[in-house]
């Protein structure tokens, strides 16, 4: 089954789906069979002006990540446009004039989040935001007013389909999963190959859903559950707390809320 056989069988199914892409191999009849399929969103990862991005992801992307959202915007008309900029110290005063590049492409909204210490971050941690840059960041990008959506963490969690508004943590595990190109099937792909549940090639769908809700358990934490403003995050995100303090229902290291908290 192929990648567009899956998503193709999910939209039957009335699924959710959206698609992230790096934008490079994009053509016009990828974006064509992409608009058929009515997806959610799109999104396409930029990590920074074209200096920036190139370090990060290789000489000459930008200009074919940028090509590819192009081609999108002009023959995919079904799903939003995104674009996803992973913020790190390289990156992280260049964002207003990426939303600005977003608002030219015509793209429907801009997806800002902090690098996580995963992958190749780890062995590059001084692009790592400290909890006061993130704070101060995310107070300067609220000031910004943009003709597109600005997507930022820690905005207050809307009503789910499936899970309540109490529960602790975010969609994934809940009612989101997530499958790699190569068919690997996990509750978020930041979560790495500890909560891989199996392969969408090889394994039942409805088996390896289950099998998320048995490895995601998310009861919270004292700090969290106490917390006034705990309905609005419901604990912030489950990937940073798990590679920070190894443990998925620890406080999230970049919460706004409990400044400085260093974990006991």
């Amino acid at each position: 089954m192929t990648f567009f056989e899956i998503m193709e069988y999910a939209r039957k199914k009335f699924i959710a789906v959206s698609l992230v892409t790096n934008g490079i191999l994009m053509t016009e009849e990828i974006a064509r069979k992409l608009d058929v399929l009515h997806l959610d969103t799109i999104t396409v990862s930029i990590d920074g002006l074209e200096k920036n991005h190139d370090y990060i992801r290789g000489a000459g992307t930008f200009k074919k990540t940028v090509g590819g959202i192009k081609i999108l915007r002009k023959y995919c008309h079904t799903a939003k446009l995104a674009i996803r900029v992973t913020v790190n110290k390289l990156n992280i005063d260049e964002c207003e004039k990426l939303i600005k590049m977003a608002e030219e492409l015509r793209l429907d909204l801009i997806r800002l989040t902090p690098i996580l210490l995963l992958g190749r971050a780890k062995k590059n941690r001084e692009l790592l935001l400290s909890q006061d840059q993130y704070i101060s960041f995310l107070n300067e990008v609220k000031k910004i007013e943009s003709a597109i959506k600005i997507v930022l963490p820690h905005q207050e969690n809307k009503a789910k389909f499936f899970i309540s508004q109490e529960n602790f943590g975010c969609h994934c595990g809940q009612e989101a999963c997530w499958i790699t190109q190569t068919g690997d099937y996990y509750p978020c792909i930041f979560f790495g190959d500890d909560f891989k549940a199996g392969n969408i090639k090889i394994d039942d769908y409805l088996d390896l859903w289950e099998k998320l809700k048995d490895m995601v358990k998310l009861c919270g934490n004292p700090i969290c559950n106490k917390c006034a403003d705990y309905k609005k995050c419901r604990g912030g995100c489950r990937a940073r707390a798990l590679w920070e303090y190894q443990d998925i229902n620890a406080v999230d290291p970049l919460c706004p809320l409990k400044r400085n908290f260093i974990k006991q």
